[in-house]
């Protein structure tokens, strides 16, 4: 389906009866009424030729088809409106505070080596990055962007751009498997120092996958973190090998430091995301912050 003007709006209907979670207050935010917004609904729909939000007497309920359209419409929506911001501010400098939320171990190793750059770039802007472990099922609207591994609702009033895939690699330094034979299979882990990282939402169990085969290991406490710069810290030690996000070990393993095993099992995937509210005035800090954390990821 082609982006016509006409199907942008449609689209902007479609998106704003989402967020609202009714087409009376869709109808109210448009200043429209709810009949119009249930025909240009209806026509998106003949266009796309799906259904896209199952229809109750209380609420609306995406179709599987409807949140993927979602998800699609709103970001094409989003860079619309960017982009002609963007073309309204051309050589402009962004200036002013931004305020970005992100868990301890991602703005510490992640996002604070990067940092200093994109601040020599744009010394007009003012960045206050605030670290925290406490889990965020909803957004916290005093910071403009929060990174994290929560995706928020189809319904919530906020953006969501994925940024990376969480992977668990296991690691080791060179040391360490100079004493040690590398493991060709998840069980002899179990015969191994362990360095585990123990947080919220966290299993106790480390669990790997080959083809049909599932193998469940207990990682057991012979070292225990809660803050995995710690853990990381113990791993280029040599005193054993640890369980880590590939994002946070890569440079690592790049350059030498530490060494991967057992590269032909898999784990579980996660995502990390980053969610924002569309504040017109912000809008161009919070691009110009998003394609910065596009970048370190």
């Amino acid at each position: 389906m082609r982006a016509t003007p006409d199907k942008l709006f449609l689209m902007k209907v479609f998106t704003v009866a989402v967020r609202q979670g009714s087409f009376t207050k869709a109808a109210f935010e448009m200043a429209s009424t709810v009949s119009s917004i249930s025909k240009a609904i209806s026509k998106l729909e003949r266009a796309v030729g799906h259904q896209l939000i199952k229809r109750t007497t209380r609420t609306l309920e995406l179709t599987d088809i409807g949140a993927r359209y979602f998800d699609f419409a709103a970001r094409l929506l989003e860079d619309v409106s960017e982009f002609e911001e963007s073309m309204q501010r051309v050589g402009d400098e962004p200036f002013g505070t931004i305020k970005i939320l992100a868990p301890g171990a991602i703005g510490q190793l992640i996002i604070a080596p990067k940092l200093p750059e994109l601040m020599k770039t744009y010394p007009q802007l003012n960045i206050q990055l605030t670290l925290s472990e406490q889990r965020y099922d909803t957004f916290d609207e005093q910071f403009d962007i929060q990174i994290t591994s929560v995706r928020p609702p189809a319904n919530a009033r906020a953006y969501c751009r994925q940024l990376a895939a969480r992977r668990r690699v296991i690691v080791g330094a060179p040391e360490f498997f100079e004493k040690y034979a590398k493991p060709d299979q998840p069980l002899a882990l179990e015969t191994l120092p362990l360095l585990r990282y123990q947080g919220q939402q966290v299993s106790d169990t480390w669990e790997f996958q080959q083809g049909e085969q599932r193998t469940v290991i207990h990682p057991g406490r012979y070292f225990v973190s809660n803050s995995y710069p710690v853990v990381l810290q113990a791993a280029l030690s040599g005193v054993g090998l640890a369980n880590l996000y590939e994002y946070l070990v890569r440079e690592y393993v790049k350059n030498g430091d530490l060494l991967t095993c057992l590269d032909d099992w898999t784990q579980e995937t996660r995502f990390v995301y980053a969610i924002y509210t569309h504040k017109r005035e912000a809008s161009h800090k919070i691009r110009l912050i998003l394609d910065f954390l596009d970048k370190v990821f």
